[in-house]
């Protein structure tokens, strides 16, 4: 896709998603539209999630990690395998 303005860039698949309301505050249900939101992100960019970020995020929609955590580990992991590879 061509951007004909040149101000606008490409949007970045790797942005994180900011979440303003604590993760204790909002349910399942939101927590997984809020993943499927991030996912689909990457879909129009031309780009899946791992299955290790989807064992991730199935632990952050579950519950049983909170957010911020979801992010560093999915980070964490990513950036050992662009190490590795670069």
């Amino acid at each position: 896709m061509a951007y004909q303005n040149k101000k606008m860039s490409r949007p970045k698949a790797h942005r994180r998603a900011r979440v303003s309301v604590a993760d204790a505050d909002i349910g399942t249900e939101a927590r997984r539209r809020h993943v499927e939101s991030a996912l689909g992100s990457l879909r129009i960019e031309g780009l899946e999630a791992s299955s290790e970020a989807r064992e991730i995020t199935d632990r952050y929609i579950s519950g049983d990690i909170p957010a911020d955590e979801m992010t560093a580990a999915i980070l964490a992991r990513h950036s050992t395998q662009r190490r590795t590879l670069g």
